[in-house]
């Protein structure tokens, strides 16, 4: 068909596509190809980074995609973690070389739309006078319920992190399938991490040495030297502003497809 003749009955078949009304429906013009670039957005994801809570509602959570959240180390807060003596646990004020603190905290997650999940530490920031905080010690590992979270709870082999407080992060842990989930938001997945904070035994310990170097008066070519020394120690007992600090573990989220699973 040469080209006129092509032209005029493309022409005539959109005419009744335009001129049929609801017949409309029943014609069309095809192609053989075209390009589509998008995104899926839809889906449903929720984030809770907080102390146990029997109410997932109660969670502190996200309420946009793609925040953080903090979670602070408990400092005498009335309705917070209990310490061994059933008191409001403040972990700066009652650590010390013999008796170490614990803490727990829950994270859920859910991820609805054949997305996985998973989350991670990604750093500690202290906000106030670092001098106890950066002496602390921090071992995380992960327990089965908030119960279980006891001084030597985190002695396993292989905790999430053992080092100082200051410089503690956890890489990318799945939580939450990569298969599609289309359970109700108040049945997410769970994981429950316990915090063991200890100093050592030489708590503020500290030595210091002097050492003066002089040139004595004397006729002699050259002149003599003389050199002496001194040392003293003692120990810095951290004070009630370092106990006040506000500390706080920043976590975070990624979603994955299946096979971009982070490393477990």
């Amino acid at each position: 068909m040469n080209s006129r003749y092509r032209n005029a009955a493309i022409a005539a078949l959109v005419g009744l596509v335009i001129g049929s009304g609801v017949a409309a429906t029943s014609y069309a013009l095809w192609v053989d190809k075209t390009d589509f670039n998008g995104e899926l957005t839809g889906g449903y994801i929720h984030f809770a980074v907080d102390d146990p809570k029997t109410n997932p509602a109660s969670l502190k959570r996200i309420s946009n995609f793609g925040e953080e959240l903090a979670w602070s180390l408990p400092r005498g807060e009335a309705g917070r973690q209990l310490n061994g003596s059933g008191q409001p646990a403040h972990i700066l004020r009652d650590v010390a070389p013999n008796a170490p603190q614990v803490a727990a905290i829950e994270i859920d997650e859910q991820s609805q739309g054949n997305r996985g999940m998973s989350w991670g530490l990604d750093d500690v920031t202290v906000d106030g006078d670092p001098l106890l905080t950066n002496l602390l010690h921090v071992r995380i590992a992960k327990v089965a319920d908030a119960a279980a979270c006891v001084v030597g709870a985190t002695a396993g082999p292989n905790p999430l992190y053992s080092g100082p407080l200051s410089t503690a992060m956890i890489s990318q842990k799945p939580l939450v399938a990569s298969t599609y989930k289309n359970t109700l938001w108040t049945t997410p997945q769970k994981t429950y991490l316990c915090m063991e904070f200890s100093v050592g035994e030489n708590l503020g310990d500290y030595e210091n040495t002097a050492t003066v170097n002089g040139t004595a008066e004397s006729l002699a070519t050259p002149a003599p030297t003389v050199t002496d020394s001194d040392s003293w120690n003692g120990q810095i007992v951290p004070s009630g502003v370092s106990r006040d600090a506000k500390v706080d573990f920043n976590f975070s989220y990624t979603t994955y497809r299946p096979g971009g699973e982070p490393t477990p």
